[in-house]
């Protein structure tokens, strides 16, 4: 089983494989969006990595060739508000 991780204060996607690897898949060697704060990952039936990048504002695809691209969102810099400036 392989599990999928990110890393918010480096900007990172890692992957950990069965024997306990971990390697870095964003930001990759393919030139692309990268994530601004990645804070989730899902892996879709065909094996495609969709992370959600909750200051960009976007999904960001990881296609088999490891080109990401940008599949919804503005992919703008949100202000991100704390709980007393949300009202």
């Amino acid at each position: 089983m392989t599990a999928m991780t990110t890393t918010r204060s480096r900007q990172r996607v890692r992957r950990v494989d069965d024997q306990g690897v971990i390697t870095t898949v964003v930001p990759g060697t393919e030139p692309g969006p990268e994530p601004f704060l990645p804070t989730g990952v899902a892996v879709d039936a065909d094996g495609i990595l969709l992370i959600a990048d909750v200051v960009g504002r976007r999904v960001l695809r990881l296609g088999a060739d490891g080109a990401p691209s940008t599949i919804g969102g503005p992919g703008d810099h949100a202000t991100v508000l704390g709980p007393e400036e949300a009202d």
